[in-house]
C-alpha cells in the first residue's frame, strides 16, 4: 500500500532516464494509503492526482507546474476568488534561518516544525523548536524581520497578505511569481514565506493550493527536488511536481456546488419475449455497447411488463424488444420511455449505428 508516489516515480524513471527525451512530462492517478484519523477531507484511503516535470533545473518548469495545478481546478469551475496558491521557495527561507545561526541540520528540524505551524499554531511550533534545542522566537523574528512583517505576525490570520517578496534575495522565486503573471496566473499566487513543506526531499520551489477561506486542508501541495532521483538512484535528474488528493478537492467542489452530476442512467433495455430471442439479444446489446451505448438486459427470462418495469426503474431511454416475430423480419420495436413511441428500425441498423430515438 501507498502513502505516496514520488519515491516510486522517481525510481521509475531512473530506471529508463537515457530512453526518455528530456524534459519528461509525467502525471497519474494512483490510490494511496495513509494511517490517519477519518475526518472531513482527510481519509485513510484517497485518489491523488500527481503531475511532474523532470530534467529541468530552471523556474519556467516550476512555473509551468504550478500552472497545470491552477488548470485543473479552473476546469472544474475553481476560480481565483476559490483558491489561493501559497508559494515560497525553501532556499530563500533557509538563508534566513542560516542568517539568525541555524546550521543545516537545525535548519531541516526548523523546516519540519514550521510545517505544522498552520494546524498546529504558534505556540506548538515554538513547543517543538525548544524540545530540539532551537530558539523558536529568534526563529520566528529573523523571519518577519526579512519579510516585513509585525513581531509575532508570522503565521497568524491574514499576515501573509501584508508580506513582500524581498527584491533583492527573490532570485529564482521572482522568476517563478515573474512568469505566472505573465501567464495570466497573478491573481491566484500568494508569497507566503512560512510555507517550507516538511518533506526532507524539497529543494527550492516550494507551494501549496488553499480554498480561500481556509476553513479546508490544503488541497494541493508540491514543490521542486532535485536531488531526490540521485540519493534514491544513480541519475542525477532535477525534478518539481504536485499531488492534488480528491477528498479536500470533492469537499471544496461540494460546498461550491460544482460537483458534475454523475449519471447511471442506461441507454437501452432490451426486452426478451421468449428464452428463443436470447441469443439475438446477447448479440445485440454487445453491438450497442461498442457503439458507446449502456445496455442493459435481464439475466434471466421474466415476463415483458416486468421487464419494462426494470426497464423503467434503471431510467432507460429506450426499451428494445425482440420477439419471434421481430426476430424473423430483421427488426426490432424500440419503444421512448419517456413519449412511449415506437418504432421499427433493422437489426443490422441498430448493430452498426446504435441508431434509433432515445
Amino acid at each position: 500500500m501507498r502513502p505516496e508516489m514520488t519515491p516510486t516515480f522517481a525510481r521509475m524513471v531512473a530506471s529508463r532516464a537515457s530512453q526518455l527525451a528530456k524534459p519528461v512530462r509525467w502525471f497519474s492517478v494512483p490510490q494511496l494509503y495513509r494511517y490517519e484519523r477519518p475526518q472531513r477531507g482527510r481519509l485513510r484511503e484517497h485518489y491523488q492526482l500527481n503531475m511532474d516535470i523532470l530534467g529541468d533545473t530552471g523556474p519556467a518548469g516550476d512555473a509551468e507546474i504550478i500552472a497545470a495545478a491552477i488548470d485543473v481546478l479552473r476546469e472544474l469551475g475553481l476560480t481565483a476568488d476559490d483558491i489561493v496558491v501559497r508559494l515560497s521557495d525553501r532556499v530563500l527561507v533557509g538563508d534566513v534561518l542560516a542568517g539568525a545561526g541555524l546550521d543545516q541540520g537545525a535548519r531541516m528540524t526548523a523546516f519540519a516544525a514550521l510545517d505544522r505551524l498552520e494546524k498546529a499554531g504558534r505556540d506548538a511550533v515554538l513547543a517543538v523548536l525548544h524540545e530540539q534545542g532551537i530558539d523558536g522566537e529568534r526563529v520566528f523574528g529573523a523571519m518577519e524581520s526579512a519579510f516585513g512583517l509585525a513581531p509575532g505576525a508570522l503565521g497568524m490570520p491574514g499576515a501573509r497578505e501584508d508580506v513582500q517578496l524581498p527584491e533583492a534575495t527573490a532570485g529564482n522565486l521572482g522568476e517563478v511569481f515573474a512568469l505566472l503573471e505573465h501567464g495570466g496566473y497573478g491573481p491566484f499566487v500568494q508569497f507566503d514565506p512560512g510555507l517550507v513543506r516538511g518533506l526532507a526531499y524539497y529543494t527550492d520551489t516550494v507551494f501549496e493550493i488553499w480554498e480561500r477561506t481556509g476553513e479546508l486542508r490544503a488541497i494541493c501541495g508540491g514543490g521542486r527536488y532535485d536531488t531526490l532521483l540521485a540519493s534514491l538512484t544513480r541519475v542525477d535528474l532535477p525534478a518539481a511536481g504536485f499531488g492534488m488528493g480528491d477528498v479536500v478537492l470533492g469537499e471544496l467542489l461540494g460546498d461550491r456546488g460544482l460537483v458534475p452530476e454523475s449519471s447511471a442512467r442506461i441507454d437501452d433495455y432490451v426486452v426478451c419475449v421468449s428464452e428463443d430471442a436470447r441469443p439475438a439479444a446477447l448479440r445485440l446489446a454487445r453491438q450497442l455497447r461498442d457503439t458507446g451505448r449502456r445496455v442493459r438486459l435481464d439475466l434471466h427470462l421474466r415476463g415483458v411488463g416486468k421487464q419494462f418495469k426494470a426497464a423503467n426503474r434503471c431510467g432507460a431511454g429506450r426499451a428494445i424488444v425482440l420477439g419471434p416475430e421481430e426476430l424473423a423480419r430483421g427488426v426490432a420495436k424500440i419503444r421512448e420511455m419517456a413519449g412511449g413511441g415506437e418504432v421499427e428500425v433493422s437489426l443490422e441498423t441498430l448493430a452498426r449505428t446504435g441508431g434509433g430515438p432515445g
